[in-house]
């Protein structure tokens, strides 16, 4: 009897756990995306990336993102490189766990870039897509000529108004 109350006790003690995680994530889902694009962004884009704000909706399956700034790398202006006035996104919520994914709509309005070009001649472009390349392969930019295509599966998509 002692050992079924214990472990009742502890079923339900992770289901509150679990509840009160799923409550805090959907409470705190718009600046948790918030920081996690300035994070990974700067990271993938080696610069700075911020972000004015960011609205999610998971039952509509639309998201927005507001005032998205990419600032240049080092050895260029103190301006940005890039900027989005506003991202909106909206996916087939039905087909995320098949594929290909839907999606509905990418809306992107107010976009501009400063293509700037350092004493060498690279751009901050060029220098932030390397960094970028670098970031997402795990090192290296360039492939060495030896190496092989990796075997990883990819998700398919399809963007129906753009």
């Amino acid at each position: 009897m002692k050992t079924r109350n214990i472990i009742l006790g502890s079923i339900a003690l992770i289901a509150v756990l679990v509840a009160a995680a799923l409550y805090y994530l959907s409470s705190n889902l718009d600046p948790l995306v918030k920081m996690a694009i300035e994070s990974y962004g700067s990271r993938i884009t080696g610069t700075r990336v911020v972000v004015d704000s960011v609205s999610i909706s998971p039952r509509s399956g639309e998201g927005t993102i507001r005032g998205l700034k990419v600032a240049n790398p080092d050895g260029f202006s103190d301006g940005t490189a890039f900027e989005l006035a506003q991202l909106m996104v909206a996916i087939e919520l039905g087909s995320l766990s098949g594929e290909p994914v839907i999606i509905k709509q990418v809306l992107v309005s107010g976009p501009t870039v400063n293509l700037e070009a350092n004493a060498e001649g690279e751009t901050n472009m060029d220098v932030i897509g390397t960094h970028a390349k670098s970031a997402s392969s795990g090192g290296d930019a360039q492939p060495d000529a030896d190496s092989s295509p990796r075997n990883t599966p990819t998700k398919r998509l399809r963007i129906d108004q753009f």
